[in-house]
This record gives structure tokens, C-alpha cells and sequence, in this order.
């Protein structure tokens, strides 16, 4: 899991107005990761009840 590989804990999700749940995960096996964030600053709360993940890979 992503945010476990970069800094040994899961990242918050839930609810995107103010995380405090470790409840979604980005998967990953045979690449490199290079970045991951949490987007729960605006306009990412306004538009689903978990913050939204994303994550860069090198091929």
C-alpha cells in the first residue's frame, strides 16, 4: 500500500472535511513508487465524503 511504504502508516480518509478514518488504499506490486498525497484541501471535500488519493509510479 502506498502511503504505508512512504511513511509506515495509512493514510486518513474519512470523512474528507476532516480525516480521522484510515479507510481507503492505493495497491501496488512491480513498480517503483515515487509520491503519494491525500487531497483534502478544496475543492476535493465538496465533491465525495473521501479524500481523494493519488500516487506517482515509475514504470
Amino acid at each position: 500500500e502506498v502511503f504505508w511504504s512512504q511513511t509506515g502508516r495509512h493514510a486518513k480518509t474519512f470523512p474528507s472535511f476532516l480525516p480521522i478514518l484510515k479507510l481507503d488504499r492505493i495497491y501496488y506490486r512491480g513498480i517503483q513508487l515515487n509520491s503519494c498525497s491525500v487531497h483534502d484541501e478544496d475543492p476535493w471535500p465538496k465533491l465525495s465524503d473521501h479524500a481523494a488519493l493519488s500516487a506517482s509510479f515509475n514504470l
